[in-house]
């Protein structure tokens, strides 16, 4: 209980279940079938980096009017614990933090 008596809420709101149903599902369709090959082989194919790109898993942090997701911290960790469920280097190569909206943040033709 927090001050004040009242509880925290930790339940996820809708958009939050989209995200980890959407990542989810890539995980498990894309990343999980060729995961260990991967390792292995230590290769990552850049399709499935564009593939990521075009659910906007390349561009949580970055902010809506540039083309991305503009996503707080807490719903970005959410995708990459679900990408990182099944690879995890499919998820390290995701944007590791906001800092990575910076660029786009500042240019003004966006």
């Amino acid at each position: 209980m927090r001050p004040g008596g009242k509880d925290l809420d930790f339940s996820r709101n809708e958009d939050q279940k989209a995200f980890v149903d959407s990542a989810r599902a890539f995980a498990q369709g894309q990343l999980a079938p060729h995961a260990a090959r991967w390792d292995a082989e230590s290769i990552f194919p850049k399709e499935v980096l564009a593939a990521a790109g075009e659910l906007g898993f390349m561009g949580m942090y970055t902010p809506e009017r540039a083309g991305g997701l503009g996503m707080s911290r807490l719903d970005a960790s959410l995708i990459v614990e679900e990408l990182a469920t099944m690879c995890r280097s499919g998820a390290s190569l995701t944007p590791p933090s906001p800092t990575s909206r910076l660029p786009a943040s500042s240019w003004r033709t966006c």
